[in-house]
């Protein structure tokens, strides 16, 4: 029997809004609670296993999370789901929703969501998630219905990040493109493989990860 724990690998982790619990998803699908206090204490005593453990509903594997002050919500392959955080506390976690990604009809695959991130809107939250099929789709938490999307990478999208008015979305393709949420076109880009201090040839041209403050990206 193979113990399947030496080829797992964690992709995505989020705090609660009250910051008392870390949610961890793996590639076989599993969402694990921590109580922050515990993992992080001295005390060789204290239990420091998991508050709790649960699957997403089809086992799908967990490539992204984040989280509003009433829903977790994890990005599998095909699907997002929301997660009621009062019935994570009480070790009994519930879908409240989920959103399903419309395949393409030029491909028979399911999309993977690999990022993703909460903006409050003038009228509600909506929910941004950068995806396996280059593109980043905006979801109204309210419906669930689809709003809007941004189109311009070649390639799988690793990454997306929020400040304020700015998106930040790194991709496969080697580029990050900054995007003016109040419009649906790119505002610029950078693609650091094409500069020699930052290229890398023996790992390829990827951007992994983004985010962004007022003086850096």
């Amino acid at each position: 029997m193979v113990d399947k724990n030496f080829y797992n690998c964690v992709l995505s982790q989020v705090f609660s809004p009250c910051g008392e619990l870390l949610v961890c998803g793996n590639t076989y699908g599993d969402i694990v609670v921590f109580e922050v206090s515990k993992i992080l204490g001295n005390d060789d005593n204290i239990d420091k296993k998991p508050k709790c453990k649960f699957s997403s509903p089809k086992k799908e594997q967990i490539c992204s999370m984040a989280s509003t002050n009433k829903f977790l919500i994890s990005g599998t392959v095909g699907n997002i789901y929301g997660w009621d955080w009062d019935s994570i506390k009480n070790e009994s976690p519930k879908v409240s929703w989920t959103i399903s990604l419309t395949v393409s009809c030029d491909s028979l695959q399911k999309i993977d969501v690999n990022s993703l991130f909460v903006k409050q809107d003038e009228l509600s939250p909506l929910l941004y998630a950068g995806c396996g099929d280059n593109m980043i789709y905006v979801y109204s938490l309210e419906d669930g219905k689809s709003i809007r999307s941004f189109n311009g990478h070649e390639d799988y999208i690793h990454s997306i990040f929020n400040l304020d008015w700015q998106m930040a979305s790194s991709s496969e393709d080697g580029s990050v493109k900054l995007w003016d949420l109040r419009q649906n076109n790119m505002a610029n880009m950078i693609q650091p493989f094409k500069e020699h201090k930052a290229s890398r040839p023996h790992l390829g041209k990827w951007i992994g990860d983004v985010s962004i403050t007022s003086d850096w990206l």
